[in-house]
């Protein structure tokens, strides 16, 4: 037994009472560099110091984890804003607040509004995020066929909302935030920065952001021309890290971005554009026009030259 050597020690920490205790088990005599010293157990295995070891296995965890969070956001866009802070900020929140665009539609297209809503709303569920849908419908008072009923208006939401859970969208983890909601609470903040916004851009400049188009250009209500102004405060005044529009939002969403730059804004979101279904349905027809265009001239180099 006098080949065998056991050492103990104890580790005090200041303030607290915990004691620590550590031995060694059949050390080599000879091998004078582990003495029974406390210094020498940083030299130990990962197996006698567990939370040295699982500070480097969260660590990889953690990179890990946001680099597929990544690939998963990446996934939906078809155009990003600012994207090279989303690595960063997938690093530094576990679960950054995503807002999602949308106006309540009185006649919901099932595929593009439904389906594809569907779709991106639950990657970005599973990509780890705090996803938030903010309904719009306070700017739908603008519709002429609609009118200024919120009422009515919000029954129009909840209509949208049955769709959505019809689609299969993960709503148990998705917060529905109404505007009318926002604008009563944070009216302070909102009217400010949309009066603000009107200031720096002139009356053309608004105007050729307007995509109702069917009053023509004598026509076009000022509601209209004002809204992108209050668009972008809606932006704007969200406590957002990201945001998800569509690519029929993109000149609004560029606006945001410009007005963002010229007053030196300094916390600015990641805005991801996702495709609209009648894109991908265009490439879908180019795809399969170009392959039939492609076996026809096959079938006739192979009847010119047999």
């Amino acid at each position: 037994m006098a080949d065998i050597a056991y050492s103990s020690c104890c580790v005090n920490e200041v303030g607290a009472s915990r004691v620590v205790n550590c031995a060694h088990t059949r050390l080599n005599p000879e091998a004078s560099m582990f003495e029974s010293n406390c210094a020498d157990h940083s030299k130990l295995s990962t197996m006698d110091c567990p939370p040295a070891a699982n500070v480097g296995i969260h660590r990889d965890s953690m990179e890990t984890s946001s680099s597929d969070r990544f690939a998963a956001l990446s996934s939906i866009g078809e155009e990003y804003i600012c994207k090279d802070k989303l690595p960063l900020l997938l690093k530094k929140k576990l679960a950054p607040i995503c807002y999602v665009w949308f106006e309540p539609s009185h006649m919901m297209d099932i595929e593009q509004q439904g389906i594809m809503k569907t779709i991106y709303v639950n990657k970005i569920v599973q990509a780890g995020c705090t996803v938030k849908i903010l309904m719009a419908d306070w700017f739908l008072q603008r519709h002429f066929k609609i009118g200024t009923d919120l009422n009515k208006i919000r029954n129009i939401g909840n209509y949208n909302i049955e769709m959505w859970k019809a689609t299969g969208m993960n709503l148990d983890k998705v917060e529905v935030v109404w505007l009318s909601d926002e604008l009563n609470r944070h009216a302070v903040n909102y009217w400010p920065l949309a009066v603000d916004v009107s200031r720096k851009y002139s009356m053309e400049k608004m105007a050729s952001y307007c995509r109702n188009r069917t009053y023509g250009p004598q026509g076009l209500p000022a509601a209209e021309i004002f809204y992108p102004c209050m668009q972008v405060a809606a932006i704007l005044c969200q406590k957002a890290d990201i945001w998800l529009f569509s690519m029929d939002q993109r000149d609004i969403v560029m606006l945001a971005r410009d007005y963002s730059e010229e007053i030196n804004r300094e916390t600015k979101p990641a805005i991801i554009l996702h495709s609209i279904l009648i894109q991908i349905c265009y490439v879908f027809v180019l795809c399969v026009l170009s392959s039939l265009v492609f076996g026809a001239l096959m079938v006739i180099l192979d009847a010119m030259y047999p």
